[in-house]
């Protein structure tokens, strides 16, 4: 994939499956990463009105246990391969 290929509300709505799949809320997954990943954060990126770092991106991954070629949109597995 091309940078100029990433789509933001592709990885928004990957972001927002994921933690839906593990039940929970945004500020139950702000718990979750030890409020390393605030709120405000999750909000953001489920809604397309930012993307996250790289950093912030492993971090998801580690956390809604999924890869991060998910996250970006580059497969439809949730395993890691």
């Amino acid at each position: 994939m091309r940078f100029k290929d990433f789509q933001p509300e592709r990885c928004a709505q990957r972001i927002r499956i994921a933690r839906h799949a593990k039940g929970w809320s945004m500020k139950q997954a702000a718990r979750e990463s030890g409020d390393t990943i605030p709120e405000q954060y999750w909000s953001k990126w489920e809604n397309a009105h930012a993307s996250p770092s790289a950093i912030f991106l492993f971090t998801l991954a580690q956390i809604l246990e999924v890869p991060v070629d998910y996250l970006l949109g580059l497969t439809t597995s949730k395993e890691a391969s």
